[in-house]
């Protein structure tokens, strides 16, 4: 018991010094940016995730796996591919892999913002 106190002490004598008072006083001033940065950040991640989605999907249109005229899909219902539909495979599969790179490229600059 009296090891945990000694480390409880020491680790909050840390608290006391001036630099952790300068860096805690620098974030509390800058809170809104951190929080700016941090919303950046995770919809960065966001992005990357739907990256993933797009590549293996456009991989399993390209497949023959995936067909995106089917009405059991919630996803495609929701962004309404009719008339991506009605194109070929290969035009699909070239439209997902565009727009995994415009995603990428908005990824780039949420993780520059941050």
């Amino acid at each position: 018991m009296r090891s945990i106190k000694k480390t409880k002490n020491k680790l909050l004598s840390y608290l006391n010094t001036p630099a952790y008072k300068l860096i805690l006083s620098t974030a509390n001033h800058h809170r809104k940016l951190i929080a700016l940065s941090f919303n950046f950040n995770f919809l960065s991640s966001l992005l990357e995730t739907g990256t993933f989605g797009i590549i293996y999907l456009s991989l399993g249109v390209l497949s023959g796996d995936v067909s995106l005229a089917s009405q059991d899909n919630i996803f495609l219902n929701l962004i309404q591919v009719n008339k991506i539909a009605t194109l070929s495979s290969e035009h699909i599969f070239v439209f997902l892999v565009v727009s995994a790179v415009v995603i990428q490229f908005l990824r780039s600059l949420c993780s520059y913002f941050s």
